[in-house]
């Protein structure tokens, strides 16, 4: 077994000493105290160990003694099956098809209870419809744009403002086609 030898260093100035840009290097010895130091040698001289049983390990021959060939008929297992009727797909995790009740929730299908997405003007969207981008609607209003022209106030155009369940507000204009998830009809 080789045990670890302090007077032998691999580079000189590495440990001890001064490199090559003229700093004094300190030696490990000098800042650990002497119990670290022993623990220190102690990991090295094990793994020193170690390698040196892989080594002989390595180089043994393995023995077959004992081991029997298939019969001619028997058929052959291919690469990646594993004896024993597994196979190496089937070791790799899969997701489950079913969530466990305890941890289970109801969820909602684009495709299903009869709602679908449908471009609709703006003034035709009422609470409860989703809007791309915005939410689903808790309420609206119409709000009357007024100019003055010709020292006359006078109303211009008529906006629909939508309010979110969030409480934000956006306005559309009423023949504005916006995209909304809603029931059929």
């Amino acid at each position: 077994m080789t045990k670890w030898d302090p007077s032998a260093r691999p580079v000189a100035d590495a440990e001890s000493g001064v490199n090559s840009a003229g700093t004094e290097i300190t030696p490990i010895e000098a800042v650990l105290d002497r119990s670290a130091t022993r623990k220190l040698h102690a990991q090295a001289d094990l793994s020193a160990q170690i390698i040196e049983e892989r080594q002989k390990r390595a180089s043994e021959p393995i023995h077959m003694e004992g081991l029997k060939p298939l019969p001619l008929g028997m058929p052959r297992l291919p690469n990646g099956v594993i004896p024993g009727g597994s196979d190496a797909t089937s070791l790799v995790p899969s997701m489950r098809r079913a969530i466990p009740p305890p941890f289970s929730r109801e969820s909602i299908s684009i495709d299903h209870h009869g709602k679908s997405w449908q471009y609709m003007q703006a003034g035709a969207v009422r609470a409860d419809d989703i809007v791309v981008d915005f939410g689903k609607i808790a309420g609206w209003y119409e709000h009357t744009l007024y100019e003055t022209i010709a020292g006359v106030k006078a109303a211009v155009d008529v906006e629909m403002c939508l309010v979110n369940i969030a409480g934000e507000m956006r306005p559309f204009g009423l023949a504005e086609e916006i995209r909304v998830f809603r029931k059929h009809g």
